[in-house]
């Protein structure tokens, strides 16, 4: 992916337009409209989704989901839930950073299995 400086506006309500997803999801992955490239567009849509259905699980977790997650990867908490899911996502979408998210997925993963067991999920405050 790109590295790109994002600006994100701090706003009162934690509930994003679809318009404003599509629009920070633009700057994320320097989207261009204008681009005349069959295969750039599809690319770029597919990313979109990809986008969208991201937010939407990490829109889920509750704050303190969330804030293991900054933990791990070392980053500073926003002040507002929708502006942390946003490091997150920039976090995850550089390519220097894929070996640590990888890792993170893969362990999440262990800790939701050790959850649904019965007798070690007593053990898992996470």
């Amino acid at each position: 992916m790109h590295d790109n400086n994002i600006n994100i506006i701090e706003k009162d309500n934690s509930s994003m337009t679809e318009n404003e997803l599509e629009n920070f999801y633009n700057e994320l992955c320097n989207y261009s409209e204008n681009s005349s490239d069959n295969n750039s567009i599809n690319e770029s849509n597919d990313y979109q989704e990809i986008f969208l259905i991201y937010y939407s699980e990490l829109n889920e977790l509750n704050m303190k989901q969330i804030q293991h997650i900054l933990n791990y990867y070392n980053i500073k908490r926003s002040k507002n839930k929708e502006q942390t899911i946003y490091s997150i996502i920039d976090f995850e979408c550089k390519e220097e950073n894929l070996f640590i998210v990888n890792k993170r997925k893969e362990y999440w993963n262990y800790i939701e299995t050790l959850k649904k067991d019965k007798y070690l999920s007593k053990y898992i405050n996470i």
